[in-house]
């Protein structure tokens, strides 16, 4: 090989490294972003699951109080104090905040998974980045650069 070829090999080789290692420090860089953010989209999903959990409890003391208003009714031959369903604004607002939450809690869900795919992504591109390094110093040392 003349010293221009491989003069120009050199080039290129440390080129290759130079990109390798942006693609390795992004690839780390991202991978920390992900990690962060499954740790807060699990925790938000644990905070969202126990607020549903509190707001379907609500929602049994509503029906049961209903029902223990209407038994009493019943017995007493009074007429109801809410004709229709829409009439019961608590049960409503309830059912509500409930569907609102598990909305809310379906899309982290959605989100969780998309960050988990793409932290292993990130997982498996490192060691090949790493890889890609190492293989790139050896032609190099090959080569005599």
């Amino acid at each position: 090989m003349s010293m221009a070829t491989d003069s120009r090999r050199c080039r290129e080789l440390g080129q290759n490294a130079n990109e390798a290692r942006a693609f390795l420090k992004q690839a780390v860089r991202e991978e920390e972003l992900n990690k962060q953010e499954v740790r807060k989209l699990e925790e938000f999903i644990s905070q969202s699951q126990g607020k549903l959990i509190n707001l379907e409890q609500g929602l049994s003391i509503i029906l049961a109080s209903a029902v223990d208003l209407l038994r009493s009714l019943m017995k007493s031959k009074r007429r109801l104090p809410f004709p229709k369903p829409e009439s019961a604004p608590e049960a409503i607002a309830q059912f509500k905040l409930i569907a609102d939450e598990k909305a809310q809690l379906k899309e982290a869900k959605q989100l969780l998974a998309y960050r988990r795919d793409q932290l292993a992504q990130k997982r498996r591109d490192i060691p090949y980045f790493q890889g890609a390094l190492k293989k790139n110093a050896d032609v190099q040392r090959r080569n005599g650069c």
